[in-house]
């Protein structure tokens, strides 16, 4: 990638976070991906992988490099994505297109400026920053699921006193 450094220095960091996001959601069983916490507006480690998933494609393929992505927010609280190969699927099928999509992108075409669906005018760089933060904070709570749901099945399993 001739001229390319900012991709290559913010890539691997949202590379990291979704690729943790799916194998945390990979070591559960079906069930545990779509528990909710019992806290007013939570989600399920499912609907965090669904949505983190279509929210990068759509910046990073939409936004970033100007392909025609449908996206539908609600449908990833609607429907999450639940079952093991499903979300394998996804994630293999999607990181492959972004990572060619990103390979050509230099240093100019991520600081040009461009329109964004719902934050207006925005460089490159901020939907990747955007992207990175999105991806690190739905893994944060992805992993807090998951320990909360470790915590559950061990005050379940805990003997009574």
């Amino acid at each position: 990638m001739a001229d390319a450094v900012i991709v290559e220095r913010i890539w691997p960091y949202i590379d990291r976070s979704l690729d943790r996001l799916v194998t945390l959601a990979l070591e559960l069983t079906e069930a545990e991906r779509l528990a909710r916490p019992p806290v007013e507006g939570a989600n399920s480690i499912a609907t965090l992988v669904g949505h983190t998933l279509a929210n990068a494609e759509e910046n990073l393929l939409g936004t970033l490099i100007g392909n025609y992505i449908r996206y539908d927010r609600q449908a990833d609280f609607d429907s999450p994505l639940a079952g093991a190969v499903a979300i394998e699927a996804r994630w293999g099928e999607l990181r492959p297109r972004i990572e060619r999509a990103l390979e050509g992108l230099d240093n100019d075409a991520v600081l040009a400026r461009r329109a964004h669906s719902r934050r207006g005018e925005v460089t490159g760089l901020d939907v990747l920053v955007v992207v990175a933060r999105h991806a690190a904070e739905h893994r944060a709570q992805a992993e807090l699921t998951r320990d909360w749901l470790r915590s559950e099945a061990n005050w379940a399993s805990a003997p009574n006193d």
